[in-house]
């Protein structure tokens, strides 16, 4: 199976309320994606909500929104990795294209400090083609960058992962710091502040 089939199967048996088994097919799902401790997370907060149903210790109200709060969490963290895969599977086929310019500041790949709220950015650069991973290695992963350099200056697109929200940013590179701008798509008069730090 590829991707797509194994996230459509694990969609219907969630569908189907067999949410056991949704659970080993995310995990298997999630084996090249280093989000099996989430699934193991998910896992257990399902076996506590068994085990207080068969105890009879709470109503039936509370045990279903517990149950969709399983069910959200299975769907969330199935979008995230499709996320992760497009974004990997898009960057490697732009990443044939030549690059016709040097960049006079070198390779951007690693760790970045988002200095307005201390969050880190993880940016792997492939000729001029550039993905990043918002928030990576600290809470979860929350969005992801797709970009060009162009000269010194970065052109990207953003998206969140849990939320509905996309935009675009630009930032010149200087000797590990980049600033510059981002807005939400379609609002490039509202533009906000951004500026990062390259740590390693």
């Amino acid at each position: 199976m590829n991707i797509v089939d194994d996230a459509v199967q694990i969609r219907e048996l969630v569908k189907e309320n067999e949410l056991e088994q949704s659970l080993s097919r995310l995990f298997e799902f999630t084996s090249k994606n280093r989000k099996q401790d989430e699934v193991a997370v998910i896992s257990a907060r399902l076996k506590e909500i068994q085990r207080i149903e068969r105890l009879g210790v709470s109503d039936f109200n509370t045990m279903t929104i517990e149950r969709n709060k399983i069910r959200l969490a299975i769907l969330d963290l199935v979008r995230e990795v499709e996320a992760d895969n497009h974004i990997i599977a898009k960057f490697e086929v732009e990443a044939i294209t030549p690059l016709h310019q040097k960049n006079n500041f070198g390779e951007i790949s690693g760790r970045w400090l988002d200095k307005s709220d201390d969050d880190i950015v993880f940016f792997q650069q492939r000729a001029d083609k550039i993905i990043g991973i918002y928030d990576f290695g600290r809470r979860r992963k929350m969005g992801f960058y797709l970009g060009q350099i162009k000269g010194d200056i970065l052109e990207y697109k953003w998206q969140w992962y849990e939320r509905e929200l996309t935009g675009y940013g630009q930032m010149i590179i200087v000797k590990g710091k980049m600033s510059g701008i981002w807005w939400y798509e379609n609002f490039k008069k509202e533009t906000e502040h951004v500026e990062y730090e390259y740590l390693v």
